[in-house]
């Protein structure tokens, strides 16, 4: 993730704008983000609203990367884009509620569960 200080500035003012106060940087979000995507190579052991928080951190990028100039969205995503592919390929896609399935047209991350080891979360979700 090479941004150069003005992008960094940027990106920093983008994720206050959208509200964003959690308790780590844009930067760590993605870092997180990233240890999240490779932890699910072993499945996941927690429930929907464990699941659901860790989802919202790829949310919170999204939602900062669209308030970006277009460039740095861009670089913004090119720098998730390997966690990313990582995530859908680990993952499949699932109803939930209608109301998260009406947002998987932006955040496609939403109406997805990992493919193997997540028995809590198909409980949780009533899934087989």
């Amino acid at each position: 993730m090479n941004f150069t200080p003005d992008e960094r500035q940027l990106i920093i003012e983008a994720a206050t704008r959208t509200g964003y106060q959690g308790p780590h940087s844009p930067f760590k979000l993605v870092r997180e983000w990233e240890r999240f995507v490779r932890s699910l190579t072993n499945g996941y052991e927690f429930s929907i609203y464990d699941y659901d928080n860790d989802l919202s951190m790829r949310t919170t990028l999204a939602q900062i990367g669209s308030t970006l100039p277009q460039p740095l969205e861009a670089k913004l995503n090119e720098a998730l884009s390997e966690s990313d592919a990582l995530f859908f390929k680990q993952t499949r896609e699932v109803r939930r509620h209608p109301a998260i399935d009406s947002e998987a047209h932006l955040y496609p991350w939403l109406v997805r569960v990992p493919n193997t080891n997540c028995s809590q979360l198909m409980a949780d979700l009533n899934l087989p």
